[in-house]
């Protein structure tokens, strides 16, 4: 299964079409088909599945602006234009510490595991059922044993730790 797939799949499993809050940390920064499984490619899927349910929201939050430009203009290119998604400049947990409530998050901007457990915990505060975070031992380490602890349901698929509120 694809990269795109996966992540879009547990959106479709969690909320079966019901109208929600997704946001990301860190978006597409790299364009080229060398670069669809890796690079924030994540904010391309999900604009084409917020596309498709425009009912929902989806912000995405990148602290480098041209890694911004890069992902406007792919989406512009998939003839995906405002406002799918919304784009925030910025550092990713005062991102999330400034949203309202959240669905699901997507945590790929992480530098280090600290940093990672901070993005959880902002994620978590804002009501997330379903937190994914990608890159296990650089980034998730800490934030998937606090999840645990906190009677998370953690497991580690492919690539991505997958995060469900129970």
């Amino acid at each position: 299964m694809k990269h795109g797939e996966q992540l879009t799949g547990y959106v479709n499993e969690i909320f079966k079409g019901e109208p929600l809050i997704l946001v990301e940390t860190g978006c597409l920064r790299r364009d080229g088909p060398e670069h669809e499984e890796a690079d924030g490619w994540s904010t391309l899927y999900f604009a084409r599945w917020i596309k498709e349910h425009p009912e929902s929201k989806f912000f995405s939050a990148d602290n480098d602006i041209e890694h911004i430009h890069i992902a406007l203009n792919k989406l512009e290119s998939e003839g995906i234009k405002s406002p799918f998604p919304m784009f925030y400049f910025g550092e990713s947990v005062e991102f999330l510490n400034s949203i309202g409530h959240i669905d699901f998050a997507y945590l790929d901007s992480c530098d280090g595991w600290e940093h990672g457990l901070a993005e959880f915990q902002a994620a978590e505060s804002k009501g997330a059922k379903l937190i994914v975070m990608d890159d296990y031992i650089s980034k998730v380490v800490t934030a998937a044993e606090y999840a645990a602890s906190h009677g998370w349901d953690v497991k580690q698929e492919g690539r991505f730790t997958v995060m469900r509120r129970v």
